[in-house]
């Protein structure tokens, strides 16, 4: 947060308790390996054609990346106090992640490179 911020919070400790709780979960979300339901690889292969069609299974039902985010994200706000908005802040935690990964993977090589190299050299 930027100073303005900051002294628009004032002195109130509930104020900053719930700003504090927001950047945890943020942070954690960010760093998250928690989502170990879900597998972006099938752990095995059918070939061939079925026997019969099953038709309870639904699009709908299929898991993605972000449903599952989603909804852990939004287990943990609710856990945090933050029920009434946890969907919008749900929504907003995979928007960071993915932002986050996409500057990563375009810049990432540039960024992290350089701070090895300014880190080895504070080091020696």
């Amino acid at each position: 947060m930027n100073s303005d911020s900051i002294q628009s919070l004032g002195d109130d400790p509930v104020i900053k308790l719930l700003d504090n709780r927001m950047k945890n979960i943020f942070r954690d979300l960010m760093m998250t390996n928690n989502l170990k339901t879900y597998q972006a690889i099938p752990t095995s292969l059918k070939t061939g054609r079925q026997a019969c069609i099953d038709t309870s299974i639904s699009e709908t039902s299929i898991e993605t990346f972000d449903l599952v985010f989603k909804n852990y994200a939004k287990t943990e706000f609710i856990a945090k106090g933050f029920a009434f908005y946890s969907n919008e802040l749900a929504e907003s935690s995979i928007l960071a992640f993915k932002t986050i990964n996409l500057v990563l993977a375009i810049y990432g090589r540039n960024i992290i490179d350089k701070l090895f190299i300014v880190t080895y050299h504070q080091s020696t």
